[in-house]
């Protein structure tokens, strides 16, 4: 049942985890002050991702979601689904134009639930 919760909490997770990368680097080409600053930081953030950060994140991605499988490294696994859970609420939230409503509550409920089952994985197989 635990593998279960975990890789449950693993796809509650994504499309935070995504919205969140993309509001990062979005601010991140918005931070230039002219439109061809803008165009010029998103290609190199785009060469950046196609030449080592795919493979990177896929195998962090992967790591994690096979270390969910073992007894062992459950915890672990948990940890940092429960850090990214955290990391993506909070930039979803900081990152956010205005208050929060009660439609935007429900988009990052997911993330929510990823964290409580994140920290319930990692605190139920602590070793």
């Amino acid at each position: 049942m635990r593998p279960f919760m975990h890789l449950l909490s693993i796809l509650l997770l994504l499309p935070n985890l995504v919205f969140a990368a993309g509001f990062l680097l979005l601010g991140h080409a918005i931070a230039g002050a002219t439109i061809l600053v803008f165009f010029d930081r998103l290609f190199s953030d785009a060469l950046t991702l196609m030449t080592w950060g795919i493979f990177a994140i896929g195998a962090v991605f992967l790591a994690i979601l096979v270390g969910g499988f073992f007894r062992q490294t459950r915890w672990l696994a948990a940890s940092c689904i429960a850090i990214l859970s955290v990391a993506s609420l909070a930039i979803l939230v900081v990152l956010g134009s205005g208050p929060i409503s009660f439609g935007q509550w429900l988009f990052l409920l997911p993330g929510a639930l990823s964290l409580g089952i994140g920290a319930w994985l990692a605190a139920a197989d602590w070793p």
